[in-house]
């Protein structure tokens, strides 16, 4: 189960990420959320408790991953749980070696215009939405409970394919 998981989370301040900071936390998990430094992720940090800490990292910078990586574990313990939700493939978290740790992460997705997002939004048959953070969150406990799932591709889309 997810409760007492030790988990990293970068990029907390979109709302992949801070929505999944919150669920996970709420679920049990201690945290380790990441961010460029600013005061208001300390604040967040301590809004949400004792098993939640905030590291600043840019994941451009390998010592900035090792930093969270070196925190998380002298805090909480080793990783069992990575999730990317900055939207890139170039950081050190894409690609880091997270032996024995379940690794999820979002893929770069540009942010919409409202006038694309609608449109988008009624070209996919079913459930006609891009889906919500809570969702993505969900899923990321759901992917880190069941045993079986390990170096998989699951598309959150619902089957829209947005060209680059």
């Amino acid at each position: 189960m997810i409760k007492n998981a030790v988990a990293l989370v970068t990029w907390h301040a979109s709302s992949l990420g801070r929505v999944t900071v919150e669920h996970l936390a709420k679920q049990g998990a201690r945290v380790v959320m990441t961010d460029l430094g600013s005061s208001k992720s300390n604040e967040i940090a301590k809004e949400l408790g004792d098993n939640v800490v905030f590291v600043p990292v840019n994941i451009t910078f390998e010592k900035d991953v090792t930093t969270a990586l070196e925190t998380a574990n002298d805090i909480f313990g080793p990783l069992n749980l990575v999730v990317n939700c900055d939207g890139t493939t170039t950081g050190y978290c894409c690609w880091y070696d997270f032996a024995n740790c379940r690794h999820v992460s979002t893929q770069d997705i540009p942010a919409l215009p409202e006038k694309v997002h609608t449109f988008s939004t009624k070209t996919i048959p079913f459930p006609q939405s891009l889906g919500e953070p809570s969702e993505y969150a969900h899923l990321v406990q759901a992917i880190y409970e069941n045993p079986l799932m390990n170096r998989e591709t699951i598309r959150i889309d619902g089957g829209l394919r947005i060209q680059t």
